[in-house]
């Protein structure tokens, strides 16, 4: 039995690294929070993404410098150099009034 199970072990360790994936040299993307909404846009447009804000909560008018991003959404993938700026939403929430 103590066999059967070493065999097992050994054979789960070989399978996962198998499939693990190799680290690929990717873009260092933002993280929601971590600065401005101002920042977060400019980052994410040097990498060559367009950039469409979700506003979810506060006024609208606020410089985004005061705002911040509390989500960040990827539906098409990492740019491509041939093609369209692939488009990227923020999800961004400012003070609910101009005074803050």
């Amino acid at each position: 039995m103590t066999a059967l199970w070493a065999i097992g072990l050994i054979a789960s360790a070989t399978a996962t690294l198998v499939t693990a994936v190799p680290a690929v040299a990717d873009p260092i993307w933002p993280v929601a929070g971590a600065e401005s909404a101002a920042d977060t846009i400019r980052d994410l447009q040097s990498q060559g993404y367009r950039v469409g804000i979700n506003w979810v909560f506060g006024y609208t008018h606020t410089s985004l410098d005061r705002c911040a991003v509390t989500a960040i959404h990827n539906p098409g993938g990492p740019p491509v150099e041939s093609g369209p700026p692939a488009t990227v939403f923020i999800d961004v929430s400012c003070p609910d009034h101009d005074d803050w």
